[in-house]
């Protein structure tokens, strides 16, 4: 497939003296922004205009993706709306087909309700909703059906605006008709409308119906038809045969009874099982749930929602910092020592972040109350030089089961390759083939995170407030504060930590506010071997999985292919062995912080 014309939004630089044009666009291969329906989506610059833009490459070898992006090109040239992305250049080259768009910073609403870790309150939702109604309304409007609207095809520009995009399976019909015949089921399972897993059919229907999916999964956090379960919702094709059968008043995803009733009242007429009775996107615009912006009487009171708010990113921050720390207990044994080796101190005592300085009159004795202070439970041994390092995982998980059941009192485990056994009213281990005996504790411990508050700023890059308006933030959150102000310069500013916004007073320029407990990698494991040179060399990376996840389980001898060679790896004698020519040299499993 070749695409033959260049579309250009602006002017294109002038060439050299030779004539020869020069490339408007410098891809930046490693900044990777995400995977489309027929291509993947890249960080460029824009040589005319220095701007960062979003480039969707398709390999013209793919004669199917090259063939949807080239249509892609072609529609979206067409399209000028605020809630659609906007099309920038298109052009081809021999090896692949690239489509050049604007280039949405805040990322998609998909992202940032993950990064939420919970659902949208009902006054974001509404926002969200309408905007994806007025980019519906234009398509429909253009006698283009999207055909697979979802959260993860809806990105946020700075101001929070929502724009459509990924139109490679859309489709113009030839008339303002509201149904066609598709020639191929297109779309996203969960967001599929009943006509088009059974026959295929294209509407302006099935649109409103991926609509009112998508809400659902704003309001959920969750993706629709969930509620039936791993085994049918992770399932696509069981989960299109349960779309297909289901009849009414069970054909559609259930709708949650937090939202208000208005919105539930637009939710069931968009499920309409015939779509020719769903509401059309205009309809839905004029109803008087999107005429003003306050909230309706019965929504969701935001306190409550900022309260089971707080409480579910708790427990989930709980269950992910709890596996961080595990995953900084791990110890591993070099081959010419008994000895673990030892985590950074840093890492393995979760030692305090820096305080942060108090700014005038206010306090952030509150702030550890929040679920970035977690209470760990941490399990060591005293190693000869009576120093207390900590046990593995598996062991550590044997023990702290074993203290909660109070029953049995002494416990065999695996560790390393090696088998122990606990005693927890000595409170001692002995390894049972050395006999050798070490003392054991338990303790209790506080992982303390520190909160960063960021900005995103117009180079799209997410900047670190400074220390006085981060301390302002965290107390905020402490204090359950909606707004903060604070004057930088002659500029004062003002961040709503509901909406996650920062606003600049005297310009009214918006900016997205990103508040995350600050990240700290875990050591990684690195499985290494010594060469006839006497040098340590690092496995491939499918080979090293493999053997690690046998050490993990506690194997004391794996074999292996690679190549054509055999191996035989004993973890008990930190040896490798060829099966072939006898052949052995020495291994081990380091540890790493990058």
């Amino acid at each position: 497939v070749t695409v033959s014309v260049l579309y250009w939004m602006g002017d294109q630089p002038d060439g050299d003296a030779s004539g020869a044009s020069p490339r408007r666009f410098t891809l930046l291969r490693n900044v990777r922004l995400g995977k489309g329906s027929f291509g993947v989506v890249y960080k460029a610059l824009d040589n005319a205009t220095g701007a960062h833009v979003a480039m969707k490459i398709a390999d013209v070898g793919n004669q199917a993706a090259a063939r949807q992006l080239a249509q892609e090109m072609n529609l979206l040239s067409r399209l000028n709306h605020e809630n659609v992305v906007r099309f920038v250049a298109a052009e081809a080259e021999d090896t692949n087909a690239r489509m050049v768009m604007e280039l949405l910073p805040g990322g998609s609403v998909q992202s940032a309700l993950d990064e939420l870790g919970y659902r949208f309150h009902e006054n974001v939702i509404r926002r969200y909703f309408r905007q994806l109604l007025r980019g519906i309304d234009f398509l429909h409007s253009q006698s283009i059906v999207h055909r697979d609207i979802k959260p993860g095809n809806m990105l946020l520009a700075v101001d929070g605006t929502v724009k459509l995009s990924d139109f490679g399976l859309c489709r113009s019909l030839q008339s303002c008709a509201s149904t066609a015949t598709a020639g191929s089921c297109g779309g996203t399972p969960c967001f599929m409308a009943p006509e088009v897993v059974t026959s295929n059919k294209m509407s302006f229907g099935g649109d409103i119906w991926s609509a009112a999916c998508t809400v659902l999964q704003l309001a959920t956090g969750v993706p629709p038809w969930s509620h039936l379960g791993c085994d049918m919702a992770c399932n696509p094709y069981s989960l299109v045969f349960h779309i297909g059968l289901a009849k009414p008043p069970d054909h559609h995803p259930p709708i949650p009874d937090h939202l208000s009733q208005p919105l539930r009242q637009i939710l069931s007429r968009c499920f309409a099982h015939d779509h020719a009775s769903r509401p059309t996107a205009a309809e839905l615009l004029s109803s008087e749930y999107f005429s003003c912006d306050e909230p309706p009487s019965d929504a969701e009171d935001l306190e409550a929602y900022c309260a089971a708010l707080e409480q579910a990113r708790s427990a989930s921050l709980a269950e992910q910092d709890t596996a961080e720390l595990e995953a900084l207990d791990f110890q591993t044994t070099a081959c010419d020592t008994e000895e673990p080796l030892t985590v950074p101190a840093d890492a393995a005592d979760a030692a305090d972040p820096a305080p942060l300085p108090r700014h005038e009159n206010r306090s952030l004795s509150r702030v550890p109350a929040g679920p970035w202070c977690l209470p760990v439970k941490i399990v060591e041994f005293e190693d000869d030089n009576g120093a207390w390092r900590r046990v593995s995982d598996s062991m550590k998980e044997t023990i702290l089961a074993a203290l909660e059941n109070s029953a049995p009192r002494t416990v065999t485990t695996t560790a390393f390759g090696r088998r122990y056994q606990v005693d927890l009213d000595g409170m001692f281990q002995v390894n049972l083939q050395t006999k050798k005996r070490r003392k054991i504790r338990v303790r209790s411990g506080v992982l303390r995170r520190a909160l960063r508050p960021a900005y995103l700023n117009e180079r799209e890059q997410w900047v670190q407030y400074d220390a006085a308006f981060s301390a302002k933030i965290i107390e905020a959150l402490s204090t359950d504060d909606r707004f903060v102000t604070h004057r930088v310069g002659n500029q004062q500013y003002e961040v709503d930590l509901h909406a996650l916004v920062q606003r600049n007073v005297s310009t009214n320029v918006r900016r997205l506010v990103s508040i995350r407990p600050e990240h700290r990698e875990p050591p990684k494991r690195v499985l290494q071997y010594m060469s006839s040179g006497g040098q340590w060399s690092t496995f491939d990376h499918a080979l090293s999985r493999l053997l690690l996840h046998a050490y993990d389980a506690g194997h004391t001898v794996q074999t292996v292919q690679s190549g054509q060679s055999t191996y035989t790896v004993d973890f008990a004698s930190c040896t490798q062995v060829n099966t072939q020519t006898g052949f052995s040299r020495k291994i081990r499993v380091v540890q790493c912080n990058s």
